[in-house]
């Protein structure tokens, strides 16, 4: 596969790049700080594995569903607890956090993933991907997040960390994008017969 046929993007994915976009800018509008974008995240997390987890029961891998819920799940619930307990990343971060900001920006994230689902429906109904890729990528996703949980209270201090974080993200993003939902060989080159 060529490197410019993988890198066309399709609307699904200038959807994606749309609504990134428009989260870094209401993020740095606002001056959020870094813990008002990890709930953004986490919850955009959220809807990518429940997602998936739709379209494992679709491809009707009961099991394999049943445990990403609840690995994935838990994962999630860990990282809602870090959240909730210790959102001081850093000493600027006392505010209170902007909860209608969240919920806005959580919202244009699900719009954006049931769309990109509906999108490319009809190409997982043709290539039937594997239940362990479909789970394999949404933990891929959150590695950003996990990196700036890990390292935030350290790093995550100013306006330029922050919107690196967002750019970074936003790549990470698009890259798994593109890697889930590309096409398999067969359907991108005919056959040489």
């Amino acid at each position: 596969m060529d490197r410019a046929r993988f890198l066309r993007f399709d609307i699904s994915t200038r959807l994606l790049i749309l609504a990134n976009v428009v989260i870094i800018i209401i993020a740095l509008a606002l001056h959020w700080n870094i813990r008002d974008v990890m709930w953004v995240y986490w919850a955009q997390s959220v809807i990518i594995g429940s997602i998936t987890i739709f379209r494992i029961l679709l491809m009707k891998h009961i099991f394999a569903a049943g445990f990403f819920l609840v690995h994935y799940g838990m994962f999630h619930l860990g990282y809602f607890f870090f959240l909730y307990y210790f959102n001081d990343f850093n000493e600027q971060s006392t505010a209170t956090v902007p909860v209608a900001g969240i919920v806005a920006c959580s919202l244009i994230f699900l719009v954006n993933h049931i769309f990109s689902s509906w999108h490319n429906w009809k190409r997982d109904m043709i290539r039937k991907p594997e239940p362990g890729r479909m789970m394999l990528i949404p933990y891929i996703r959150v590695i950003p997040m996990h990196i700036t949980i890990v390292f935030g209270s350290n790093y995550a201090t100013s306006t330029k960390t922050l919107a690196l974080f967002l750019v970074l993200k936003t790549i990470m993003d698009v890259i798994m994008h593109l890697v889930e939902h590309r096409p398999r060989r067969q359907e991108e080159e005919p056959d040489a017969q």
